[in-house]
Order: C-alpha cells, then structure tokens, then sequence
C-alpha cells in the first residue's frame, strides 16, 4: 500500500502505479502547478517536488531545502505554499502543553500519498520495476 498510494486508479482501477504516478505528475503537477506559480524553469521545480518527498516526515528547514535546489528560500516557500494547497504535501507542528515550545518547534513536511512520495523518490515494488521507467 505504502507504493501504490491510495488515489482511486491505483486502488481501485488498478491501473499501475508508475504509470499513474507519472501521468498525474506531468498533467498536474508539472502543467497545472507550474502555471499558478510561473515557473520558468521546470527542472528546478521538479527538483524541489523530489526533494519535498526525499524529506518526508523530516523536519522541514526551507533555507537547507532552497539551497540544494539552487533557488531562493522565498522561492522555496512559495512553491511549498502551492504544494499545500493543493493537497500534495502537509506541514505537521509539533504539538506541547508549553504553548511557547509548541510554537518555536519546526513542523514536519509529509506527503498527502505515500505512493505519490514513493514514486517521486524513485522507491518501486518489485511488482512495479519492469512496468515503467523512473522519472
């Protein structure tokens, strides 16, 4: 389950998740995403989704994330605002009785659908490796 996800064609159409995964990526994420936010350089944009689900339930440190990406924290924050709205990813804060701590405390950055991440990071099921190439 952890590959495959659970959008409803990989669950319940069974269409291979490779496949999926790569169809929705390029048709909403790459396409549709990418025009709300005027990326130009679409290399860097798909570098920085990778990066977002290689950090996946990590602590999420924006200015560490945008330097590997090779753009801006700003810019950073921007495409990850995007992301979580449109339900891609979630930031998680920590929650302690001390409400001073609770809002000191960096949040975690996690993916709406493992299988989503999975595929991003290049993770396949054995059944999936001969189905589709990586992204």
């Amino acid at each position: 389950m952890l590959w495959r996800g659970l959008y409803p064609a990989t669950t319940l159409q069974n269409v291979p998740p490779p496949l999926w995964f790569g169809d929705y990526f390029a048709t909403y994420v790459e396409r549709d995403v990418r025009q709300m936010l005027n990326v130009r350089d679409l290399s860097n944009f798909r570098l920085f989704v990778r990066m977002c689900a290689a950090r996946t339930a990590q602590v999420l440190n924006l200015s560490g994330l945008a330097a590997d990406c090779g753009i801006s924290s700003h810019t950073a924050k921007g495409w990850l605002s995007v992301l979580e709205a449109s339900y891609i990813t979630y930031t998680l804060v920590p929650h302690h009785m001390n409400f001073g701590k609770q809002m000191s405390k960096s949040p975690k950055l996690y993916f709406h659908d493992t299988g989503l991440a999975a595929w991003l990071v290049g993770l396949r099921s054995s059944q999936d490796l001969a189905l589709s190439p990586m992204l």
